[in-house]
């Protein structure tokens, strides 16, 4: 508890290190130490920020904007879409993409597949483009498949073209999970005999009777019994029971 609370009382300094240290390694070193659990939160947020849009250092901008990516919801998103607008190094964009395709906090969030396709349609930078393609392909996310679709069939980059196509595929003809069918209700043989064979779970004695007329009883789901008095025997004057429950 004493080393957290001294941590958060540390950090302006480290946000003052990265925001004005004269070395980028130092810049670097902030970066590193605002990424650990101690020190997340508003402060550490806004000093990567600001560092990602005005550092010199293509490095420290690429650094501080994966670091964004450890906030979690739409804010972190819309200061890096904002963020890869008007970054003019390519690399950086590049890399900032190909960390967006795995990062833990954002894994189901659509708007990280939006991100994408974005830098996909937009960037004019093929190596970003193709970042953008391994990033929608590692999440096979199906949001991304209209613009795979677009850039596999449009775009002036063969190589994007070929990288677009294959993830399109890729998603598009991925397994679908398996979901468990319902199984049907275990049915007796119609001539099984009350006392003396099973009725198995989920079906039950269907009794049907006018007097001094009496059928015999069969086992069957309670919707087969229903089905069979409102369809036929109650036409005829009979009552009927499904396991000794009066059918109405």
């Amino acid at each position: 508890m004493a080393a957290s609370s001294a941590a958060v009382a540390g950090i302006d300094s480290v946000v003052a290190a990265l925001l004005s240290a004269p070395e980028p390694a130092a810049r670097l070193a902030a970066i590193a130490t605002l990424r650990q659990d101690p020190y997340r939160g508003p402060k550490a947020f806004q000093g990567l920020a600001a560092a990602m849009g005005k550092d010199l250092s293509s490095a420290v901008r690429r650094d501080a904007a994966i670091a964004l990516l450890d906030y979690q919801g739409t804010q972190s998103l819309a200061e890096l879409e904002k963020f890869l607008a008007q970054e003019q190094g390519e690399e950086v964009r590049r890399d900032v993409c190909v960390a967006l395709a795995t990062a833990a906090l954002h894994l189901s969030d659509p708007g990280a597949t939006s991100l994408l396709t974005t830098r996909l349609s937009e960037d004019e930078a093929p190596v970003v483009r193709r970042a953008a393609i391994q990033g929608l392909a590692a999440r096979l996310d199906v949001g991304g498949l209209g613009e795979l679709k677009r850039a596999a069939q449009k775009d002036a980059d063969p190589r994007v073209r070929a990288a677009a196509a294959a993830a399109y595929q890729r998603i598009s003809h991925r397994p679908k999970a398996k979901t468990d069918k319902p199984k049907a209700p275990e049915r007796a043989p119609y001539d099984a005999v009350k006392g003396k064979d099973p009725c198995p779970r989920g079906s039950g004695w269907c009794e049907c009777s006018r007097p001094p007329l009496r059928t015999k009883p069969h086992c069957v789901p309670r919707a087969d019994c229903e089905h069979t008095f409102f369809n036929s025997y109650q036409t005829q004057g009979f009552s009927c029971t499904w396991d000794g429950q009066a059918i109405e």
